[in-house]
């Protein structure tokens, strides 16, 4: 059983990027987007925000109103300034429709679905064409580098015109945006092959540069983002740093005492084996911050990872309880509860339940955990309704379909279940006929 925890990385494929699932990050990063998509036109609650494992300076928008940060541009921002300039750039993108139209892609699919799709063509993104992704995932990489280039600029300055608007509308600073497009400008001058692929999908130009900079400078300043938001984007960067490159992220905090400092220091530790010291750092930041329940979950992660099973349900208790919202966290509790075969999993039927009601409801890991708890509890028909709900996630629509018919007879007495059992075959059968 793969956990989910603190920080996970799910890989789809040899060549695909790793998602980033994470409480913290992804609840810091909304915090920061919002009031940009909202100012944009943008229902946020319509916008999912996931993170993509990788090196690489980039950040795109597919699958509908989906925005794609790599762990190499959220580490390349100096500040949340620069960071909340390229969500109001990608958010441009979005109110514009500027974005990939996927051929067959359900309407609930599950961002593991929605990742395999797209990364193959992520790079079409920026030149608003699909063919160029294709192309590179086909193997066609000079065709996908020509034809990525064409007549994008267009599109990118329209972006950055609503990304900018947007901001003024938030009442927020402008100048990050300016310092992140001019800090990228100077690999314009680099070898094709030595560019990040944010300047390759998001080409810039003279005339981009100085009509975002005129922009800021014939525009109210605006306000400072909040000083809690920078914490945020320490803490981001921290963590992110620590899980990924653990012996980067000592060396580069290692006289680094604030919480951010510790913090990476504490994760960095844990990654290298360093447990005890780990969780010594660990206590001081819950004593200097003991509402935070990100440190308890993390604490949970790494007590379960140790094979102390009963302590890290003791911490997981205790992170939901400051971070109720937080569906990652119960589904972690979940699956710690679900480690003892021999007790009945009513609590963990609980949190995954809770889990699937705060944010986790496309996630088909609660799918999977939801078919073990109700099979241990002799359920039977809602064991194979929750496994049908796991495949239609995943795409299988075949097993959608098998599961969803065998739990039809043993839902007889459940009305509501029943329904969604014939909702499932429903949608795996449009699914099947849109791949055709």
């Amino acid at each position: 059983m793969l956990p989910v925890f603190c920080f996970v990385l799910f890989a789809f494929s040899a060549n695909a990027q790793s998602v980033i699932r994470d409480s913290e990050i992804e609840q810091d990063l909304r915090i920061i987007s919002e009031p940009i998509f909202s100012a944009a036109g943008l229902n946020p609650s319509q916008v999912k925000i996931v993170v993509l494992n990788d090196d690489m300076v980039n950040a795109f928008v597919a699958g509908g109103q989906n925005l794609f940060l790599y762990t190499g541009l959220i580490l390349e921002t100096k500040n949340v300034d620069q960071l909340a300039g390229v969500i109001a750039h990608e958010s441009g993108h979005m109110a514009g429709g500027h974005l990939v139209r996927m051929r067959g892609m359900s309407e609930r699919a599950s961002i593991e679905n929605i990742v395999a799709t797209v990364l193959g063509v992520a790079v079409g993104v920026g030149a608003g064409d699909a063919q160029a992704g294709i192309a590179t995932a086909m193997g066609g990489g000079e065709y996908a580098r020509r034809t990525m280039l064409r007549n994008s600029r267009v599109l990118e300055s329209s972006a950055d015109q609503a990304g900018m608007a947007a901001l003024n509308r938030a009442g927020y600073s402008l100048q990050g945006m300016a310092d992140f497009l001019e800090h990228l400008s100077s690999e314009e001058v680099l070898p094709e092959m030595q560019r990040s692929p944010y300047v390759l999908t998001h080409p810039l130009s003279r005339e981009r540069m100085q009509t975002v900079q005129s922009y800021v400078a014939t525009h109210p300043k605006g306000k400072d983002y909040p000083q809690e938001w920078q914490e945020y984007f320490r803490r981001i960067q921290a963590k992110i740093l620590a899980f990924t490159a653990p012996a980067q992220a000592l060396r580069k905090y290692a006289d680094d005492n604030s919480v951010s400092g510790k913090y990476a220091r504490a994760i960095a530790k844990y990654r290298t084996g360093k447990i005890s010291e780990a969780l010594a750092l660990l206590s001081e930041l819950q004593k200097s911050e003991p509402r935070n329940g990100f440190f308890m979950e993390l604490q949970g992660q790494i007590l379960f990872e140790q094979g102390r099973i009963a302590e890290s349900i003791t911490a997981y208790r205790k992170a939901v309880a400051l971070q109720p919202k937080a569906g990652l966290m119960h589904l972690s509790l979940a699956q710690a509860l679900l480690q003892d075969e021999k007790k009945i999993p009513t609590e963990a039927l609980e949190q995954l339940i809770a889990a699937r009601d705060n944010g986790e409801g496309d996630a088909s890991q609660v799918y999977r955990n939801l078919a073990i708890a109700y099979g241990r509890m002799g359920q039977e028909g809602m064991a194979k309704l929750a496994l049908a709900e796991e495949a239609l996630l995943k795409g299988d629509s075949g097993f959608a379909i098998e599961q969803a018919r065998r739990a039809e007879p043993l839902l007889k007495d459940d009305p509501t279940s029943l329904q969604r059992a014939r909702d499932i075959q429903s949608a795996a059968l449009r699914v099947k006929r849109d791949k055709r």
